[in-house]
């Protein structure tokens, strides 16, 4: 993924579920000022739930900057990957979603009325 607009993050979606108009799901997002976080949304509730925040110097900020993220995820075990760095020691364990679709997603870090621009190449999925 690519940093098209400052003050943007962009990221993805995994283990969506919806049903009768309640979803789970996981989202991980990283920043153009180099911060991340893994949110979820569990039945019931209508906002994310942050599981992880905080900055790393492996997210390439800025405009213009190219970044490759991962989440490896068996069973309740979540890793997750920003340039081949992995983001915790630990696994982070959370049982909100087993299973679902996948898809990416881009947001503002200011507010909803700034445009928000994130370029996306080269999604893949694979199973373990």
């Amino acid at each position: 993924m690519k940093f098209v607009t400052g003050n943007t993050c962009g990221g993805i979606i995994f283990r969506e579920y919806s049903t009768y108009g309640l979803k789970t799901n996981y989202e991980f997002d990283i920043c153009t000022d180099g911060s991340y976080i893994l949110s979820t949304t569990s039945t019931g509730v209508s906002q994310l739930e942050p599981l992880l925040r905080g900055s790393s110097l492996s997210i390439q900020a800025g405009i213009g900057q190219a970044n490759l993220i991962a989440a490896v995820v068996n069973g309740t075990h979540l890793d997750l990957y920003i340039n081949g760095s992995r983001l915790t020691q630990r696994s982070v364990s959370d049982n909100t979603s087993s299973s679902g679709r996948i898809s990416v997603v881009v947001s503002s870090l200011m507010n909803s009325n700034t445009t928000a621009e994130v370029a996306f190449n080269d999604v893949k999925v694979w199973t373990l």
